[in-house]
């Protein structure tokens, strides 16, 4: 019940995914949290030991920068 939870949370709240760390608490992804994820069509990310979370984070944050940078970038294009 907390794990259908927690995908309802997350989903309502507007986060866009869940990673969840393997073989840190759990050896794969519950099967409740994946049922409730599936009927929401809510990302789940197996994340393996071996790969840090702020790895992730800082990919997501690059990336995020990056594509906003080319958006003002052609912006300041298009106004000259």
């Amino acid at each position: 019940t907390a794990q259908k939870e927690l995908i309802r949370e997350l989903d309502e709240g507007g986060m866009a995914a869940l990673g969840i760390g393997i073989d840190l608490v759990f050896k794969r992804v519950p099967p409740a949290l994946l049922d409730e994820a599936r009927e929401r069509s809510f990302p789940v990310l197996a994340v393996p030991l071996d790969t840090a979370f702020r790895d992730i984070v800082g990919f997501i944050n690059r990336s995020l920068l990056s594509s906003d940078l080319h958006t003002y970038q052609r912006l300041n294009a298009i106004q000259r």
